[in-house]
């Protein structure tokens, strides 16, 4: 991946850092997104002690209806493309039956989860994709395939980030290609 920048949404932990971590090995230049600044700054001094591409970050709220434009830009500035998008950002604020689910719940699940991947897809397409091509991952989950009694309301919309990557690929490609991983719990 040398020369290639890769934006990795929730980039500061997990699977997202785990992702940013190996884009490193592999040479990218990377720029880690999530919403604690204290986080962020850390896990970029560990990535850049890698050794491999360069990193940046930015603490942002991928839920937020600016679609990280802001991002984007310094992205392009400090990199001068935006190769990948990984979408990984989310979040699961109920446990439980979808039954009792409140309203806040399912706005908050829905706006990282679901709106946050695709107005930051709308954002990477219109300052880089769409002239030059790349490469969008939505990180799903196994509970987008299967019901769950403690993560329904997650698992919904997970199943519906799967529906609407597999729409995005049918709108962006062949220039852009938008691909979904369903990984299971992960420590």
């Amino acid at each position: 991946l040398d020369k290639k920048t890769a934006i990795v949404t929730g980039g500061s932990a997990g699977i997202g850092l785990a992702i940013a971590e190996e884009f490193v090995n592999a040479g990218a230049n990377v720029m880690i997104v999530s919403r604690k600044a204290d986080k962020c700054e850390a896990a970029a001094q560990y990535l850049t002690s890698l050794g491999g591409g360069h990193v940046e970050w930015r603490a942002h709220h991928t839920g937020g209806v600016d679609g990280g434009v802001e991002v984007m830009d310094a992205t392009i500035d400090r990199f001068g493309s935006i190769d990948i998008l990984v979408n990984n950002a989310a979040t699961n604020p109920h446990a439980g039956p979808i039954i009792d689910a409140d309203a806040s719940a399912f706005d908050k699940t829905y706006e990282v989860n679901l709106r946050g991947p695709l107005l930051w897809t709308q954002s990477a397409w219109r300052a880089w994709m769409k002239e030059n091509g790349g490469c969008v991952i939505n990180i799903a989950s196994v509970g987008a395939f299967k019901t769950s009694a403690a993560l329904g309301l997650y698992s919904i919309l997970k199943a519906a980030l799967v529906q609407m990557t597999e729409q995005m690929a049918a709108e962006l490609g062949p220039g852009v290609r938008v691909n979904s991983l369903a990984p299971s719990v992960v420590k």
